[in-house]
């Protein structure tokens, strides 16, 4: 008995092996992907929290020394700091706010017996696909320039025909040029999830009597919930680092009315070359994103998990 035992404990720490060598045999295709985002990722965002220990200026000989959490208490200090992570937080939610609802209107009239309404998804697509450094310069030269701006054209009836917008009003028109960016990628999120609705339950509203804003209100909105919190979150993600438009309309003027992290560290990095800092700011940037990232994911799992019970 005790060798049939023994027999059975071989086999069956041989299959115990086997399973775990062909665990591994199905792993090894994605080991070059892994080392690669190590290599061009982690390694990178180590050595960032490495040196946001450290005193280090390039234009001073002899500047780097340890310092402790010397860069991450003026995070707290500084008033440069204070105002990109306020311009930040407003900027972000701002654009998330215009944006979603926007892209719940045109959603809604997409998803509805429009005229015309695949070329008009197709031209709502169009501002998503532009580059954005491409499309600040559209609307910095061509569409606000108070000169010969098509903006000022057409405002020009309601005396509003030289009015400076990038300079009187930086954030307004920041805002604006992301807001015109991103509506398109709340709108297709939201129509998607429009498009999962059951057109039997909306038949039987209208059957019972409810009107258009009851029907949206206790059927249509509680379904694209998800879809919203999940367009939100997402495009949270994005907006915290924008640069591209804020370098080309504003570069963060007047003063640092526009300064925002990402263009921040940009600054402290590249014009003030203060390598220490800009690692602080660049390793609670990091921490911000992953935070909002994680939300994003959560939402994203708990609207896999719902279309599943389905």
């Amino acid at each position: 008995m005790s060798s049939i035992a023994e027999m059975g404990g071989v086999r069956g720490t041989t299959a115990a092996s086997h399973a775990r060598r062909e665990a591994w045999l199905r792993r090894l295709p994605l080991l070059p992907a892994f080392i690669y985002v190590v290599l061009l990722t982690q390694i990178p965002f180590a050595m960032t929290i490495y040196y946001s220990f450290f005193s280090w200026n390039l234009l001073k000989e002899g500047s780097f020394r340890f310092s402790g959490l010397d860069n991450y208490s003026r995070l707290l200090t500084d008033e440069s700091i204070r105002t990109a992570i306020f311009n930040t937080v407003l900027l972000t939610l701002s654009v998330i706010a215009f944006s979603v609802v926007i892209g719940l209107g045109v959603a809604m009239l997409l998803n509805s017996d429009v005229f015309g309404k695949g070329l008009m998804r197709t031209l709502m697509i169009a501002p998503f696909l532009i580059m954005p450094t491409a499309g600040a310069l559209i609307w910095k030269d061509t569409l606000l320039n108070p000169l010969f701006g098509l903006l000022p054209y057409v405002l020009s009836p309601f005396g509003l025909s030289r009015v400076d917008w990038v300079n009187q009003f930086p954030m307004v028109t920041v805002v604006a040029v992301e807001v015109w960016r991103w509506t398109p990628f709340m709108m297709l999120i939201i129509l998607a999830g429009l498009q999962s609705q059951n057109l039997e339950i909306l038949e039987a509203a209208k059957v019972d009597g409810a009107n258009a804003i009851q029907t949206f209100r206790r059927i249509t909105l509680p379904l694209v919930r998800p879809f919203i919190e999940l367009g939100a979150l997402l495009g949270s993600l994005f907006v915290v680092q924008t640069f591209d438009s804020i370098f080309m309309l504003t570069y963060g003027g007047p003063g640092e009315d526009t300064t925002n992290l990402p263009f921040l560290l940009y600054l402290v990095a590249f014009q003030g070359f203060s390598i220490g800092q800009a690692s602080a700011i660049g390793v609670v940037a990091v921490i911000i994103t992953t935070v909002v990232a994680t939300f994003a994911l959560r939402t994203l799992f708990s609207i896999f998990q719902v279309e599943a019970r389905r």
